[in-house]
């Protein structure tokens, strides 16, 4: 294979959750009575660090980002019902691992709530490392990545990340790592398809695609 190593994101690749992160939006401008945001409002306004999305919602001189940012971890949690993990996601799993390659999840997500995550979703245990933030701001995940790396002695041209937004191809890109973004996550299809990364409708295909192995 060319690759032995994949570099999982988790939100909007191995778990369908862009409309539960949409929801907790809306449920803040609710709150404050604001009108909603529409799914293409949403992935017009996407970006990394997620301070830029909140950017163009409200003013972050006069309203707490951090506070922002809590709400809406409190709704993505009520909203999130358990069943959101993307067709295909423990077959793709299973399918790297049968094929002898090393797995990572690479998240923006506070590292414990990742955890947590993994372990509800019933997908603990299949991964090499778990790369989760220091906090709640999902920022950039290209040093964390470049971290591991150097730790652990891996060649970055042997790994491919496989994620859904174009924060992923970039970081992909700056550490030296192949790429392949699943449609349908938190990048809307417009934007993927012009930044001329291969593209995936699931993470079942983007296996199959970045591995070479069918299944």
């Amino acid at each position: 294979m060319k690759y032995d190593c994949v570099i999982w994101d988790w939100n909007g690749t191995l778990i369908d959750d862009m409309r539960v992160s949409l929801g907790s939006v809306n449920r803040i401008l609710a709150d404050r009575g604001m009108p909603p945001i529409t799914e293409a409002d949403y992935y017009d306004y996407i970006d990394t660090p997620i301070t830029r999305f909140y950017e163009r919602l409200f003013d972050l001189e006069k309203t707490d980002v951090t506070r922002l940012l809590r709400e809406f971890n409190v709704n993505y949690d009520a909203l999130l019902d358990g069943s959101e993990v993307r067709e295909d996601t423990r077959r793709a799993l299973d399918a790297v691992a049968g094929a002898g390659a090393m797995q990572i999840v690479l998240s923006a997500f506070e590292q414990n709530k990742l955890c947590r995550m993994l372990r509800e979703y019933g997908v603990d245990g299949r991964f090499a490392a778990v790369l989760g933030a220091d906090d709640i701001h999902c920022g950039d995940k290209t040093d964390r990545a470049r971290e591991y790396f150097a730790a652990e002695g891996l060649s970055p041209e042997r790994a491919v990340v496989i994620g859904d937004t174009l924060h992923d191809a970039a970081v992909a890109k700056a550490v030296g790592c192949g790429c392949v973004l699943v449609r349908g996550g938190h990048q809307g299809d417009a934007e993927l398809e012009a930044s001329g990364v291969t593209l995936a409708d699931s993470a079942a295909d983007a296996v199959r695609i970045a591995l070479g192995i069918d299944f």
